[in-house]
């Protein structure tokens, strides 16, 4: 009886190591969740799609926000948060224009 052997084939070596940039990282899952909420809600979005838009996993999401409601708190301090600036900014740009 022959054995055969399979060849085992290579990922091929990536040119340059992926580097990590946690802050980076945490702000694509922000911003990806800031687009999930407004579409769906607390309720109607997932964790898993705000991942995939983000290009991370879930744990990633976790590690960053630790649960869901953390990171729908995360999301609305971003949009108000946003929001006050551009206040701030139109009131200041008012202040100078007088």
């Amino acid at each position: 009886m022959a054995t055969t052997t399979r060849a085992r084939t290579r990922r091929p070596a990536e040119a340059e190591p992926r580097q990590r940039d946690a802050e980076q990282t945490r702000r694509g899952i922000l911003d990806a969740a800031v687009v999930e909420f407004a579409r769906l809600g607390m309720s109607g979005a997932r964790v898993d799609e705000i991942g995939r838009r983000a290009g991370c996993n879930l744990r990633m999401i976790y590690y960053y926000f630790g649960s869901k409601e953390a990171l729908y708190v995360a999301a609305l301090e971003k949009v108000y948060g946003d929001r006050s600036e551009e206040r701030r900014v139109g009131k200041e740009c008012l202040r100078l224009c007088r």
